[in-house]
């Protein structure tokens, strides 16, 4: 178990890699931009109320959950794991989903002010509800699912942007569906 607590911090260059275990972000940290930050095992959990701050790109594979934020200044690409915080794609940056794993999300709002890229996987919104605020470009490729069991929210204010064959669905029933931006499908 790492806790970071009050005071800390975390300077210079390299590598911060967390292998195992929980952290609890008892308080804010920043990973600066000369610290490549990584987390190796998927049975890793981030935790606390503490913002989470990485100024690189950024892979998730674990669970990054608790009541603080995660903010990425860089790329994310989010191949397996959980996301329970809320988050905010930056303009000029991409969220990534590449593979085919799973994505658990919950309890998290996410805004996207730049590009997120769809390309594979099963979205689960798990017990709590969220919102994504789309007010970029949303691009979903492939045979994707999102499915929600609690009430889920997708505001598009942006574009919406099917660039692929194949059936995108949003089901369980709970999910919500607003639009004041562009829907776009192929052909």
């Amino acid at each position: 178990v790492l806790n970071w607590n009050s005071g800390a911090s975390i300077s210079g260059t390299g590598a911060f890699n967390i292998s195992s275990g929980t952290t609890n972000l008892n308080a804010d940290i920043s990973i600066p931009p000369g610290i490549a930050f990584s987390v190796s095992n998927t049975s890793t959990i981030i935790t606390g109320s503490g913002n989470l701050t990485i100024n690189n790109d950024f892979t998730n594979r674990v669970q990054i959950v608790g009541s603080g934020a995660l903010i990425v200044t860089g790329n994310m690409n989010w191949i397996e794991g959980a996301l329970g915080r809320n988050y905010t794609v930056p303009a000029g940056k991409t969220l990534s989903l590449t593979t085919g794993n799973q994505k658990n999300a919950s309890g998290f709002n996410i805004t996207n002010n730049g590009i997120i890229d769809w390309q594979d996987g099963f979205i689960n919104i798990g017990d709590f509800a969220g919102t994504l605020t789309n007010n970029g470009l949303f691009n979903i490729s492939g045979n994707n699912t999102l499915n929600s069991g609690v009430p889920f929210t997708f505001l598009n204010n942006g574009t919406v942007n099917k660039i692929s064959t194949g059936s995108t669905t949003f089901s369980g029933g709970n999910v919500g569906f607003n639009n004041t931006g562009t829907l776009k499908g192929i052909g």
